[in-house]
């Protein structure tokens, strides 16, 4: 078996294995820091949060150049940390909007074990502190990419106290079910496909997007792109159907890489109302 090969099926079943119950193993967190926004004259500030089960967690403040008229909270998808995706959310400066970004517990420079249940914990619990802390007398919008606007979407739907507190939702490139995603992941290697449907039926479902959106009130935005060869279109979709107050604005790049984008930018300008 070739090495490719090799990998690929280890990510299958680590897939399988993940949605079955160990989900820690679908993080891929790394302590490392591999960029900063001192590398592009960025303002920022480190923060921190101390959970209710003592975990520090560790964040940035981008801050613009300009006086402050919006803020954005950030959470990233599933590998590495926020010195590899803040990036693509830091055209948003330009235009006076402050963005904080915290990193989940077991992500660069927060402690404990990246895990489902703490992570999305740790969502509320940042998503309340960056509210209080930075967002006086500003629109605030909470920005979800991949595995983080899957994960927002559950840790937030059912926090009213919390939401109605923030003025729109950015989610893109979700996906509406862990069981759907485990039988995309198995099917696509052909070592795995003869059992992708048996295995993902044990994938867990009570962390559903899908079964979550429609409990936020607030205005809500999906993008996702049609090149996503993560993450197929069909979940944008899906997830679309199930929030009668959501807009689906389709774009196109791999997996979360639009952000060069003109109208992806304008588009989300648009929803932020700048």
């Amino acid at each position: 078996m070739s090495t490719f090969n090799l990998c690929k099926l280890l990510f299958c079943l680590s897939t399988w294995l993940t949605l079955s119950g160990c989900t820690s193993l679908f993080f891929q967190p790394h302590e490392k820091f591999y960029d900063s926004p001192s590398h592009y004259a960025i303002d920022y500030e480190d923060i921190s949060l101390l959970t209710a089960d003592n975990e520090q967690l560790h964040g940035w403040r981008l801050i613009p150049q300009k006086p402050v008229t919006h803020t954005v909270i950030f959470f990233h998808g599933n590998a590495e940390n926020i010195s590899t995706h803040f990036r693509n959310v830091v055209w948003l400066l330009n235009d006076g909007v402050q963005v904080i970004l915290f990193d989940y517990r077991g992500y660069g420079r927060s402690s404990g074990v990246a895990e489902l249940d703490g992570a999305l914990s740790d969502i509320v619990q940042s998503t309340a502190y960056a509210i209080d802390q930075f967002a006086a007398n500003t629109p605030v919008f909470v920005f979800g990419q991949s595995l983080g606007a899957a994960m927002t979407i559950t840790a937030l739907a059912k926090q009213p106290a919390l939401t109605e507190r923030i003025n729109g939702f950015i989610f893109e490139a979700s996906f509406t079910r862990y069981r759907s995603i485990a039988q995309y992941s198995l099917g696509n290697f052909w070592l795995t496909w003869l059992v992708q449907i048996p295995l993902s039926w044990t994938a867990i479902s009570k962390h559903d997007p899908v079964d979550h959106i429609g409990f936020i009130q607030a205005p809500l935005l999906i993008l996702h792109s049609q090149d996503d060869q993560i993450i197929p279109l069909a979940h944008a979709k899906d997830l679309h159907r199930a929030a009668p107050n959501s807009l689906l604005w389709i774009t196109r790049g791999q997996h979360i890489n639009s952000a060069r984008n003109p109208d992806y930018r304008a588009q989300i300008r648009e929803f932020l109302g700048l």
